[in-house]
C-alpha cells in the first residue's frame, strides 16, 4: 500500500471528495504552496506551547482559523491577518501540510479576488502567540471564544460537531509535525 492509500484509510474524512452543484474539493498532501494566483484560501492549525486552538464563532459553530485571500495579498499574508482577525494571535512559525484542492463548476461562485475555476485552499500547522482579542473585523465573521485545549479535546470537540474532517485535519497536522519534526 503507498503512502496516499494509507493517509486515506487513516484519515478518510478529510481525504474524501466533497461536492455540491457548485464545486468539487478534495484534500491533498503537499509541502511547498502552490504559485499565490492559484490560493484562494488559507488556513492554520495553530499550537499553542502544547496546546491546540481553534475557534468559536457567534453561533456556536467551532472553526480552524483561515479565510479567503484579499487583493494583492500572498499565502503567509492571508494567514497573519485571519489568525489575528479570528483569534488574537501572532503567527510563529507555519509549516505547509496540504490543502483543499477545488474546481468551482457554477459560475455564479465566482468571487473577483479568487482564482477561477480552480484553486486551492492552502493549510499548515504553526505555533502561535495570542496576544489580544480576535479584531472582528466589520463585515467578516465573529469569533465568540478561543479555545485552546489539548489535541485529544480538541478532537473530540470537533467531532462531536459533526466535523469530522477537521478533527482529523488536527490529528494529520499532529502527526506531520512530528514526521517533520
Amino acid at each position: 500500500m503507498n503512502t496516499v492509500e494509507q493517509m486515506h484509510l487513516n484519515y478518510p474524512n478529510l481525504f474524501r471528495l466533497v461536492e455540491s452543484p457548485g464545486h468539487k474539493a478534495q484534500f491533498k498532501n503537499f509541502f511547498d504552496p502552490p504559485d499565490d494566483n492559484l490560493i484562494g484560501n488559507a488556513y492554520i492549525i495553530p499550537k499553542v506551547e502544547d496546546k491546540w486552538l481553534y475557534i468559536i464563532d457567534e453561533e456556536g459553530r467551532l472553526h480552524i482559523p483561515g479565510g479567503k485571500k484579499e487583493p494583492g495579498e500572498k499565502l503567509m499574508d492571508i494567514v497573519e491577518r485571519e489568525l489575528m482577525e479570528e483569534a488574537g494571535a501572532l503567527v510563529k512559525s507555519y509549516t505547509i501540510i496540504g490543502g483543499w484542492d477545488t474546481y468551482i463548476k457554477n459560475p455564479h461562485l465566482k468571487k473577483e479576488q479568487l482564482p477561477y475555476p480552480h484553486m486551492y485552499m492552502v493549510v499548515g500547522y504553526g505555533i502561535v502567540e495570542p496576544i489580544c482579542s480576535p479584531t472582528n473585523p466589520i463585515g467578516a465573521g465573529k469569533t465568540a471564544k478561543v479555545i485552546t485545549d489539548s489535541l485529544i479535546k480538541v478532537v473530540s470537540a470537533f467531532t462531536a460537531h459533526g466535523r469530522e474532517d477537521l478533527a482529523e485535519l488536527y490529528l494529520f497536522a499532529n502527526k506531520s509535525g512530528e514526521l517533520i519534526n
